[in-house]
């Protein structure tokens, strides 16, 4: 991670200052997945080794999750590609990231 980066910010000198990055924890797929916390380990070594980024400042971990969380029970599907720069604005993150396992 430290690698990858380091290679970034020199591939991209005129980024002088760090985004706000919000990782939200990956869903598992399967029942299998879910009960082996697969999704909330692979969250917590992304958080832990893009804590070290000298280009990203994480978001609080708590908050993203949670006001993700809550959208979702509000809202099924409620951050999308329109609804992401509102979400952001609430986090103060300036990129997300999130996905699955399955």
């Amino acid at each position: 991670m430290q690698r990858l980066s380091e290679s970034y910010r020199k591939a991209h000198p005129d980024l002088f200052f760090q985004k706000n990055l919000a990782v939200f924890t990956p869903t598992a797929e399967s029942a299998r997945l879910k009960e082996a916390a697969v999704g909330q380990s692979l969250g917590a070594f992304l958080k832990e080794r893009l804590s070290r980024s000298t280009i990203f400042t994480l978001v609080e971990r708590e908050n993203s999750d949670k006001l993700l969380g809550e959208l979702e029970l509000g809202l099924p599907g409620a951050v999308n590609p329109d609804t992401a720069p509102k979400v952001g604005l609430l986090l103060g993150a300036d990129l997300f990231l999130t996905g699955g396992v399955t």
